[in-house]
C-alpha cells in the first residue's frame, strides 16, 4: 500500500505514464527503491521500472546527453543478471550512437545515486551527517 501511494504521488507530480509518454523525466534508482548491491531485487526493479521508468536510460535535452544508470546493482555482490543488464546498457552501441547524435563534442552527464567518493565506508548514521 505504501509503495502504491508513493507511485501515485510520483505520477501526480511528474505526470502519469512512463518515460515514453513523458520523455523529459529522467529518474535514477536509489537503494530504497530496489535494494543496495547484495540486497538488490529483480522484483523491486521490475516494480520501479513499471512505476516510474527505466533504471538505465538516456535523455538528450538541449544538446546535452544525460545517462542515468542503476548503480545499486554495480557492486561485486549484486545479482549478476541485474549487474550485467546495466553493464550491457553502458557498453551498448545504441547508447554510444545516442550520445554522438545528441552532441558529438560534449561528454555525457552521468545521473546516478551512489556517491563517486566517500571519505569512509562507515554507515552514514540516522541523519546521514557522518558521510
Amino acid at each position: 500500500e505504501e509503495y502504491r501511494a508513493a507511485i501515485s504521488r510520483y505520477r501526480r507530480i511528474f505526470g502519469a505514464g512512463s518515460a515514453e509518454t513523458h520523455p523529459r523525466v529522467l529518474v535514477t534508482v536509489g537503494n530504497h527503491d530496489v535494494g543496495n548491491h547484495v540486497h538488490a531485487s529483480a522484483e523491486h526493479l521490475r516494480l520501479f521500472e513499471a512505476g516510474v521508468g527505466p533504471a538505465d536510460a538516456f535523455l538528450c535535452l538541449r544538446n546535452h546527453s544525460f545517462v542515468a544508470i542503476n548503480t545499486q546493482v554495480l557492486g561485486p555482490r549484486a545479482p549478476p543478471a541485474l549487474r550485467d543488464s546495466t553493464l550491457r546498457f553502458l557498453a551498448s552501441p545504441a547508447l554510444r550512437d545516442q550520445v554522438a547524435h545528441c552532441h558529438p563534442a560534449r561528454a555525457p552527464i552521468l545521473v546516478q545515486h551512489m556517491p563517486l567518493h566517500r571519505v569512509t565506508d562507515e554507515a552514514c548514521g540516522a541523519r546521514g551527517n557522518r558521510c
